[in-house]
C-alpha cells in the first residue's frame, strides 16, 4: 500500500517561498555577506518542492533559480545589457530546476525514512536494511558521512583517499 503524499504548500504560497528562498540565496553571496541565510534559501527549496510532481518542482526550482540569479548575475548586463544578462540568468536557473526535479523524486520515496539525501556538507547517507553488519562482517551496506562520522573514521567504503604509491609513503632512500 502506497501513501500519496501531498505537497506542504499549495501552489501560490510554494511559489512564494521559492522566490523568498532564491532572494534569501542571493543575501548570502558577497556583496551582502548574509552567509547564514544560505541554508534558509536552500531549506526553502526543499519546503517549496516536498511532495510535488516533476513538472511543478521544475518550476518551482526555475522560480527559485531566477530569484537568485537575475540579481547575482546582473553585472553581466552593464556592457552587453540583456541580452547577455537574460540567457545567462535563464541558463543557470535551469539547472535549478532539475535542482527541483531531484529534490521532488526523492522527497516522494517511499522507503520508511531508509534514505536520507543530504544536499550540503553532511553529503549523501543511505542506510540498508540494518545499520548493524553481521557480526564479524564488514557493513557495505549502511554508509554514513558527515563531520562526525568521518572523524570516527566511519564513511563511505574508503573513508580516507588511497595516494599513489610514488607519492605515499617514501620509499627508504628516494630523494625528493
Amino acid at each position: 500500500m502506497s501513501a500519496v503524499m501531498t505537497p506542504a504548500l499549495r501552489w501560490p504560497w510554494a511559489a512564494l517561498v521559492a522566490v523568498g528562498g532564491g532572494l534569501l540565496l542571493y543575501l548570502a553571496f558577497p556583496g551582502h555577506d548574509l552567509w547564514f541565510l544560505a541554508p534558509l534559501g536552500i531549506g526553502a527549496l526543499v519546503v517549496a518542492t516536498s511532495g510535488r510532481r516533476a513538472r511543478p518542482a521544475a518550476g518551482l526550482g526555475l522560480l527559485h533559480g531566477l530569484a537568485f540569479f537575475a540579481p547575482l548575475l546582473s553585472w553581466s548586463g552593464i556592457y552587453l545589457g540583456p541580452i547577455a544578462w537574460v540567457p545567462l540568468s535563464l541558463a543557470c536557473a535551469l539547472s535549478v530546476a532539475l535542482a527541483g526535479v531531484l529534490l521532488a523524486w526523492t522527497g516522494r520515496l517511499q522507503l520508511g525514512g531508509r534514505v536520507g539525501v543530504g544536499w550540503g556538507a553532511g553529503g549523501p547517507r543511505c542506510c540498508g536494511r540494518s545499520p548493524r553488519p553481521a557480526p564479524g562482517r564488514p557493513s557495505r551496506r549502511c554508509w554514513r558521512a558527515g563531520p562526525s562520522a568521518a572523524s570516527a573514521g566511519a564513511g563511505w567504503p574508503s573513508a580516507r583517499p588511497t595516494p599513489p604509491p610514488w607519492a605515499w609513503p617514501p620509499s627508504a632512500g628516494r630523494r625528493w
